[in-house]
């Protein structure tokens, strides 16, 4: 038997035609994988071959585990895709999109079902990692057979985003690509068999089951779409440009989101882009109603499908009688589509369990971000504040992703360290020109002439006089916890976009007539670095008045603590900037979490300690020591019975949790001599594919 015709142009072998021979391996189950999108800054590209500082999207790529496991004690692959952001035209931007939806993922990480996808971003990132979060809930991911239909279905894909600006899932463009659209002048025609003609041919099911799902969004300070080509001198494609509210970054496929925000960002151009989940909900009986009504257009479509088939196989039949019936197929399929629509929407609304954590930190955009070129100056806040957001964000990943905690531990040692050289350059330099300003004239002449005399009888034997090298910062550095000085970004440069102070609450609405309305909940939270930095810079202010006192940007600042009266929660709270109510204060994690390994100072130590205390989380954090140098040797610690309480002092995330009051130090040090000699028997760096 040959093959059997199935239409015009497909053909369907019969099994004896065809013996299929596979490797044992082919169906094996392929390796799960983590795909990690990061999308840096326009100006903080890790791959440009200069001197700069790292963003805190490039520490997060270096901090990851090339391996994790989850819940089910799974191994997992972790792979970071890394997009450098130094593009700023439109056609590099869709480049860096279309790579990372297309060429990136699908050809190149992307095998079967076992996958998950990780965005993450700063600035101008931070929209594209959104945008990119967007794109696979829009269109999903395929099937690696299916890589050949990507470069039509994104050119139907841009050309519906250009006009309508709205979700391209399930719409009729999407639907008509999908299902395809019968050619409604197809007239009896001349084909002998009568198939239909199609206008637009049915391509199937694009995505694989599940694939519009995203696990997780972190971004720090998004800029809006509108800022970038004011500013930064970026265009964006227009398809990427959302027309109506809310249809492009809020997506119900979105599990995770978490953004950190900067409190006192003034530029206009910068105006910040919040997520919010909608307000509206539905029940059961809601959805069951509109899963009726899709089954019964489902229906009338195939009814009519098959109408328009009979029709046009019919010899006796007219044009005008094969047109209608193809118009009318073509309207059923369209009231299909609407049905399906309108049951997902409200499937949704009941379902909806996306979790979304967005809070707000002093500071302005590149202090929130990380990179600011001011640190290889030593000026600035030498990035303390990016480390706590930084920190803040690897706890809300870490049940997500696999951390390498020895990485943060190294880091956070290098940074001690190159405030100790600085201190020790800055002492030795000061110590040196204390002593040459309390020479007396004799002295002065006498060490002349002795360098001198010196020089004549041996000109070819160096001064033993060392002259220190002059320091790049005149003064001590001390890295605190959120106090660090910050240059105000909103300089001469800005002035002709004017400015537009933030403002926290105000976020996610729409204006109807006069009145303003929420289009849903932003999960807003203030961190209370904001109060300690205004408490600790009013005391610094006090002892020397050339360092201004901290006060958040705007008309109004207020904290105040809060306690429930039905359920006993105790909490502060925070009238700020204007909001129409009040912020709750972020609650910082347990003794396990990064936030609390960030924490630096006695003063700081103090004050999240009377914080604990306030809100009775039982919860001791105790002062953390400086840590060796990172080339320092490991020794086996000899052993000892010395019993103390334990302290915070090395610990990373699990080795904080990992050990009791009642520890001996010999035992903590013991198993941190394991811990360091593990893991410098293997690798631990994630697999990171640079782009552009």
């Amino acid at each position: 038997m040959g093959p059997k015709a199935y239409d015009n142009d497909c053909y369907e072998l019969e099994p004896e035609d065809c013996v299929l021979r596979q490797r044992a391996d082919a169906k094996s189950t392929p390796i799960k994988k983590r795909i990690i999108i990061c999308c840096d800054g326009t100006w903080q590209s890790a791959v440009s071959g200069k001197k700069n500082v790292p963003s805190n999207v490039t520490r997060l790529c270096r901090a990851l585990n090339s391996t994790g496991t989850d819940k089910k004690n799974e191994k997992w692959q972790q792979v970071v895709w890394y997009d450098s952001g130094v593009g700023t035209t439109a056609l590099a931007i869709g480049d860096a999109i279309e790579g990372a939806t297309g060429v990136g993922l699908e050809g190149n990480v992307i095998e079967a079902y076992n996958f998950c996808i990780y965005c993450f971003g700063f600035s101008r990132g931070a929209y594209t990692a959104r945008t990119i979060a967007g794109l696979i809930s829009d269109i999903g991911i395929c099937h690696k057979r299916d890589l050949n239909k990507f470069a039509d279905l994104w050119q139907v894909y841009k050309a519906f985003k250009k006009e309508a600006g709205t979700r391209f899932h399930r719409s009729e463009a999407w639907y008509e690509w999908m299902w395809g659209k019968l050619d409604e002048g197809q007239g009896v025609g001349s084909d002998p068999q009568r198939k239909l003609v199609w206008a637009q041919r049915p391509q199937g099911e694009w995505a694989q089951k599940g694939s519009r799902e995203v696990e997780l969004v972190g971004v720090y300070d998004t800029v809006g779409a509108l800022g970038m080509p004011e500013v930064m001198g970026v265009q964006l494609p227009s398809y990427l440009v959302a027309k109506h509210h809310g249809d492009w970054h809020n997506f119900p496929d979105i599990k995770h989101a978490f953004q950190a925000l900067a409190l006192d960002e003034s530029r206009r151009a910068f105006a910040p882009v919040l997520f919010y989940i909608p307000k509206e909900d539905a029940s059961e009986a809601e959805v069951e109603v509109k899963k009726r009504a899709e089954k019964e257009a489902e229906d009338k479509y195939w009814d009519c499908l098959e109408f328009a088939e009979k029709t046009k196989a019919r010899s006796d039949a007219t044009d005008q009688e094969v047109n209608d019936a193809a118009k009318n197929a073509n309207l059923a399929a369209k009231n299909w589509n609407a049905a399906s629509r309108d049951r997902v929407k409200y499937q949704n609304r009941k379902e909806r369990n996306s979790t979304l954590k967005q809070v707000w930190f002093p500071g302005y955009h590149i202090n929130i971000g990380g990179g600011s070129s001011d640190t290889l100056n030593n000026e600035g806040d030498m990035e303390e504040m990016s480390t706590i957001t930084f920190s803040w964000m690897l706890d809300q990943i870490k049940p997500h992703l696999s951390i390498d905690e020895r990485f943060i531990l190294d880091e956070y040692r290098k940074r001690q360290r190159r405030f100790v050289d600085l201190n020790d350059t800055y002492l030795k330099w000061k110590a040196f020109n204390d002593a040459r300003k309390a020479e007396t004239w004799a002295d002065w002449a006498w060490r002349n002439a002795s360098s001198t005399t010196t020089a004549l009888i041996h000109p070819l034997t160096p001064s033993k006089e060392v002259i220190p090298e002059k320091p790049a910062y005149e003064g001590l550095r001390e890295y605190g916890w959120g106090i660090g000085q910050m240059k105000d970004s909103y300089t001469k440069m800005y002035w002709a976009n004017l400015h537009h102070y933030r403002t926290p609450g105000q976020y996610a609405t729409t204006k109807e007539g006069k009145t303003v309305k929420s289009l849903g909940d932003t999960c807003e939270y203030i961190h209370p670095v904001v109060n300690y930095r205004v408490e600790q810079t009013k005391e610094i202010h006090k002892k020397n008045p050339k360092i201004p006192a901290y006060k958040p940007r705007g008309a109004f600042y207020n904290r105040r603590k809060v306690v429930d009266q039905k359920t006993g929660r105790r909490f502060f709270e925070y009238d700020i900037c204007g909001c129409p109510r009040p912020i709750e204060e972020w609650r910082l994690g347990g003794l396990d979490s990064y936030e609390r390994l960030a924490i630096t100072g006695e003063e700081a130590y103090k004050y999240v300690q009377e914080l604990d205390d306030d809100l009775h989380t039982g919860i001791v954090t105790r002062p953390r020591t400086v840590l060796p140098h990172e080339d320092a040797p490991v020794k086996r610690p000899k052993k000892k019975e010395h019993k103390t309480q334990f302290e915070c002092e090395l610990a990373p995330a699990t080795i904080l949790h990992k050990f009791g009051s009642s520890t001996t130090v010999t035992e903590i040090e013991e198993d941190l001599f394991e811990s360091h000699t593990s893991l410098e028997s293997h690798s631990t760096h994630s697999q990171v594919q640079y782009v552009r």
